[in-house]
């Protein structure tokens, strides 16, 4: 919830927006972070995130996949997920 609370508000997205079937880019693209934050920095499982999100494992392995390679191709998103990482371990 911490995750989902944090990137939301970072994002401009509302916490109901993310387990919506909303499919708006700056929806997904926070999905995406906070799939990414909570099952490689928080050994949260994907089935617990997709629960957490209303979506399919498979989905959220997808997305997971898809932002891992996005990682290693842009800077850009590198910084963004040490953004996050730095915001959740300011507020613990």
């Amino acid at each position: 919830d911490e995750i989902t609370r944090t990137v939301a508000k970072e994002e401009g997205v509302s916490v109901e927006e993310l387990s919506s079937p909303s499919q708006r880019r700056l929806v997904s693209h926070a999905r995406s972070v906070i799939a990414l934050i909570a099952v490689d920095y928080s050994e949260i499982s994907v089935t617990e995130v997709a629960n957490h999100l209303s979506r399919h494992p498979t989905v959220i392995s997808r997305k997971l996949k898809q932002t891992r390679e996005q990682l290693y191709r842009r800077k850009r998103e590198k910084g963004m997920v040490e953004h996050y990482l730095n915001l959740l371990n300011s507020q613990a």
